[in-house]
C-alpha cells in the first residue's frame, strides 16, 4: 500500500504545477502577442472581465483591471458597435457563435481594425459567461483596402486606355475587354467575352495569329501587326502587343493602325515614284549628309562622272576639274559642295570642265544647295550636274558658222561693190587699151610718143589685172576653165615663184604623182601661187623656206573638220607652207577680208589673200589655214576633182583677117562706142553706131542695106541687150549678135544673156580679142 504523501510533498507538487502553468501561460501570451491575438472572458453573474496579456497590448490599455464590454462599446465606430451588440445579443439568446470584423479605437485613440469571435457558456440551460478572441487585423485590412484601390485604378486605367485591352486564357478566349476594344471591333463586351482571338482574324491569317500566340508562350511577350475583321465586316489593321500574366492568363494591347498603314503605303508609293524620277532625270543628282559625305548619285550623275564615288570632304581630291572660262584648277577645299556644307551657301551655274573617272573630259554646269533643318542649320546637301558638253560644242560650232556667215556676207557685199565698180572701170580701161593699141599700130609716129603710148598701155593692163583681182576675191571673175593637171600648172610657175620670193628663201616642191585632174582657169592657179608667194616673202625675215605640195583626199563625213562650206567628195589639195613668223588667232580670222593687211601704209593692197579666197570659192573649193606665232603658216586649198578627161591648155588665136560686113554697134558709153567703131572701120567693116536701144531699133528699121551683126552692151538704159536682141530679131530674123560688158559673169547671167550658144566678150578687151570674137560670130552658122 502506497504511503500517503506528506504536506511538504503536496506543496512541492503544487509549486511544480504552478510553474508549469505559468510557463504555458507565458508561451500563450507570447504567441498571442506575436499573432496580435488576445483572449477575453466576461462573467455575466459577477460582471467581471478577464483579458490575456496580449489583449492589453493590442488595445494599448494600461489599467490594472480590464473594463467591462459595455464600457468598451464607445471605443467602436457606430457601425461596429451596432454589429457587435447585435451579435452578442443573438449569441446569448441562441448560443450561436459570432465572428465579426469591425473598426475601433485603442485606449490611446489609434484607429485599428479587429476581428472579434465569441461564444456563450451555458450552465443548466442559462448563459453564464461569454468568451472569445480579439485579433488586430489592421495590416490585413489596409492591404485589402490598398488592393481594392489598386484594382480600381487598374480598372480605371483599362477603361480609359486609348488602346484596346484584351485578357485571354491559354486557349485565346477573351476573359476581359475594355471599352476601346469594343469600339475598335464593333462588338459589345458580352459578345467579345463569348469569342476568341481567331474569331477576329481573317482565315488567311490564322496561321500567323497562332504563331504570334505561340511566341507569347515561348518568350513571354510578342509584337505584331495583323488584319482583323470588325463586326460590320470591314478589315482593319491592328498593332498587337501581348504579354503573359500567368500560366493561364494573357494580356494584349491593340491599336488601330489602318490609317498609318495607308499613309505608309502612300509614302512608299511616293518614295518609289521619286526614286524612279531620280533614276530617269536627265541631269546628274547627288545627295550628301551634313558633313559633305556623298551618299548617293543617280544613273545620269554616275554617267557624267564615270562612276559613283561615296567620299567625304577630306577625299574631294579624287575629283579633277577646271573652272571655265578661266581654266583654274579646282582645289579640294574649293569645291562648291564644300562651301555649301561648311557655309550654308547656294552655288549657281558654276561651269566646270571635269576629268571623269572613265577618262572622258566633260563640260558641266554645277549647282549645289544646302538642305536646312527647322533650326536653319545644314542637315544635308544636294548637288545637280548638267552635262553641257555637246551644247558647248554646238555653241562653239554655231559661233564658228556665224563667223563664216558674217565673213561670207562681208565678202558678198564687197563683191557686189567690186562688180558695180568693174563695169565703169572696165569701160574706161577698154577705151584706154583700144586707143593705145590703135595708136601704136600707126606707121608714122615719133619714138618718144610710141614709148609714152606703150607706158599708157602697160598701165591700163596693170589696172585691168587689179580689176581681175577684185573680181577674183568676189568669185565673180569671168573664168575660162579647162581640165588640167595641177602639178603641170605649178611646174610652169616655179621659175617665176623663185624670182618672186628671193634668193634667201628656199623653195621645196613635193608633188604627188597621181593627183586627180581639176577644172579651172590656169591663170587662176598662177594668181593663187603668186599671191601666196608674196605672203611667204613678207612672213620670212632673213633665211627661210617655202614648201609646195599636192595630194588627194576623199571626204565622206557629212561634218567636215575642215570647213562648213563644202560638198563631200574627192579633192586635190594644193598645200603652201612656210617657216615664217606665223599669225595669231585674231589675224587668222581677218586674213581673207578685202583690203586687210598687216603691212605698212602704201606697202600692200590687202587684196592678195582675198583674191585667193575668191578664186577657190569660185571653183567650188575651200581653204584651210593653220598658223602659230613663231612656227610658220600652212595654206591648204581643196579643189574638187574633175570627172572629165584632161585637156591641153588653149593656145592664143592668130590675128583675124579684115572683113567687109556691115555691123551695128550699140553702146551707151560714148567713148567705148567710138573706140569700137574705129577698130571695126580700120579693119574694113562698115559700121552703124547707136548710143541707145531705141535709136538702134529705129536705125535697123530704116536701113535698107545688108546688116550682118549687132555688137551690143548688156546693161544699158531703156532696155538691156537681151530685150533689144528679141526686138531686132522681129525686124531682121536671123540677125547675129555679140554681147560685151564690163559687168561680171553672174550679173550678165542675171540679165539672161549667158544662155548656151550666146557669144560674149568681157571688157576691157584687146583689139585682137575684139576682132577675133567679131570674126568668130560672123563666120558662125545660125
Amino acid at each position: 500500500m502506497q504511503a500517503k504523501p506528506s504536506y511538504e510533498d503536496l506543496e512541492k507538487t503544487v509549486l511544480k504545477l504552478q510553474r508549469q502553468l505559468s510557463s504555458s501561460a507565458d508561451i500563450l501570451d507570447e504567441t498571442g502577442r506575436m499573432a496580435k491575438i488576445g483572449g477575453w472572458e466576461f462573467d455575466l453573474e459577477t460582471g467581471k472581465a478577464a483579458w490575456t496579456r496580449s489583449l492589453y497590448d493590442i488595445l494599448e490599455f494600461d489599467g490594472s483591471e480590464p473594463i467591462s464590454p459595455l464600457e468598451h462599446m464607445h471605443f467602436y465606430s457606430e457601425d461596429g458597435r451596432l454589429a457587435l451588440e447585435s451579435a452578442i445579443a443573438e449569441c446569448l439568446e441562441t448560443g450561436k457563435p459570432f465572428d465579426l470584423e469591425v473598426n475601433r479605437k485603442t485606449w490611446r485613440g489609434r484607429e485599428i481594425w479587429c476581428r472579434l469571435t465569441g461564444e456563450a457558456v451555458f450552465e443548466e440551460g442559462a448563459p453564464r459567461k461569454v468568451r472569445g478572441t480579439f485579433q488586430d487585423i489592421t495590416s490585413r485590412k489596409q492591404a485589402e483596402i490598398d488592393l481594392r484601390s489598386s484594382e480600381q485604378k487598374y480598372h480605371d486605367y483599362i477603361s480609359h486606355a486609348p488602346y484596346g485591352v484584351f485578357v485571354t486564357n491559354e486557349q485565346g478566349e477573351y476573359l476581359e475587354v475594355n471599352g476601346e476594344a469594343c469600339r475598335q471591333t464593333g462588338y459589345s463586351e458580352e459578345e467579345l467575352l463569348s469569342m476568341s482571338i481567331l474569331s477576329l482574324v481573317p482565315p488567311e491569317s490564322h496561321e500567323e495569329g497562332k504563331a504570334h500566340f505561340q511566341k507569347i508562350n515561348k518568350n513571354g511577350k510578342a509584337y505584331g501587326e495583323f488584319p482583323l475583321i470588325r463586326k460590320d465586316g470591314e478589315v482593319r489593321w491592328w498593332s498587337v502587343f501581348a504579354t503573359r500574366l500567368s500560366e493561364t492568363r494573357f494580356l494584349g494591347y491593340t491599336n488601330d493602325i489602318t490609317d498609318r498603314r495607308i499613309m505608309e503605303q502612300e509614302l512608299r508609293r511616293r518614295e518609289n515614284l521619286m526614286s524612279r524620277v531620280f533614276d530617269i532625270l536627265p541631269v546628274g543628282l547627288w545627295f550628301t549628309d551634313k558633313k559633305g559625305q556623298l551618299l548617293r548619285g543617280n544613273p545620269m550623275g554616275q554617267k557624267i562622272w564615270g562612276g559613283e564615288p561615296t567620299v567625304g570632304q577630306e577625299e574631294y581630291g579624287v575629283f579633277k576639274a577646271r573652272k571655265l572660262p578661266s581654266g583654274e584648277e579646282v582645289a579640294p577645299d574649293d569645291w562648291a559642295l564644300a562651301k555649301t556644307v561648311n557655309q550654308g551657301v547656294t552655288i549657281l551655274d558654276e561651269m566646270l570642265e571635269i576629268e571623269a573617272f572613265d577618262g572622258e573630259k566633260r563640260v558641266i554646269l554645277n549647282y549645289t544647295a544646302p538642305v536646312l533643318d527647322h533650326k536653319g542649320e545644314v542637315e544635308a546637301a544636294v548637288v545637280v550636274n548638267l552635262d553641257i558638253t555637246q551644247r558647248q560644242k554646238a555653241e562653239e560650232e554655231k559661233q564658228r558658222l556665224q563667223r563664216q556667215l558674217l565673213q561670207a556676207q562681208k565678202m558678198e557685199s564687197v563683191g557686189r561693190l567690186a562688180g558695180g565698180v568693174a563695169h565703169d572701170f572696165n569701160n574706161m580701161l577698154g577705151v584706154i587699151v583700144g586707143h593705145a593699141e590703135m595708136a601704136l599700130d600707126a606707121t608714122a609716129m615719133d619714138s618718144e610718143i610710141r614709148e609714152d603710148l606703150t607706158e599708157i598701155l602697160d598701165a591700163a593692163k596693170r589696172s585691168a589685172n587689179l580689176t581681175r583681182q577684185l573680181l577674183g576675191f568676189a568669185r565673180k571673175q569671168t573664168a575660162r576653165p579647162i581640165v588640167m593637171n595641177i602639178n603641170e600648172a605649178v611646174n610652169s610657175m616655179l621659175k617665176m615663184l623663185r624670182r618672186l620670193i628671193g634668193e634667201n628663201i628656199e623653195l621645196y616642191w613635193n608633188p604627188s604623182p597621181d593627183v586627180w585632174p581639176v577644172e579651172m582657169d590656169p591663170s587662176q592657179v598662177d594668181q593663187i601661187l603668186a599671191n601666196l608667194a608674196v605672203n611667204v616673202k613678207d612672213a620670212i625675215q632673213g633665211i627661210g623656206r617655202m614648201t609646195i605640195a599636192t595630194y588627194k583626199v576623199c571626204i565622206t563625213n557629212m561634218k567636215s573638220p575642215e570647213s562648213a562650206d563644202f560638198t563631200p567628195g574627192d579633192y586635190v589639195v594644193l598645200e603652201v607652207g612656210d617657216n615664217g613668223k606665223g599669225m595669231d588667232e585674231e589675224t587668222m580670222h581677218m586674213i581673207f577680208e578685202p583690203f586687210f593687211t598687216t603691212k605698212g601704209v602704201g606697202e600692200g593692197t590687202g587684196l592678195g589673200l582675198a583674191t585667193v579666197y575668191g578664186i577657190v570659192r569660185q571653183n567650188k573649193g575651200f581653204i584651210k589655214v593653220e598658223s602659230e606665232l613663231g612656227q610658220g603658216t600652212v595654206f591648204r586649198i581643196y579643189l574638187p576633182r574633175s570627172q572629165k578627161a584632161e585637156a591641153a591648155l588653149r593656145k592664143a588665136s592668130p590675128a583675124p583677117a579684115p572683113g567687109t560686113e556691115t555691123i551695128l554697134v550699140v553702146e551707151d558709153e560714148k567713148a567705148i562706142l567710138n573706140m569700137c567703131a574705129a577698130i571695126l572701120k580700120r579693119n574694113g567693116y562698115q559700121v552703124l553706131a547707136s548710143s541707145s536701144p531705141h535709136e538702134a531699133l529705129e536705125i535697123v528699121r530704116q536701113w535698107d542695106g545688108p546688116l550682118d551683126l549687132v555688137i551690143t552692151d548688156v546693161v544699158m538704159p531703156e532696155m538691156n541687150g537681151s530685150a533689144m536682141k528679141s526686138k531686132l530679131e522681129g525686124i531682121r530674123p536671123g540677125l547675129k549678135h555679140l554681147f560685151m560688158s564690163g559687168y561680171t559673169s553672174n550679173v550678165i547671167a542675171h540679165h539672161g544673156v549667158l544662155d548656151r550658144g550666146v557669144l560674149y566678150i568681157q571688157k576691157p578687151f584687146s583689139v585682137n580679142d575684139f576682132l577675133s570674137k567679131t570674126r568668130k560670130v560672123l563666120d558662125s552658122k545660125i
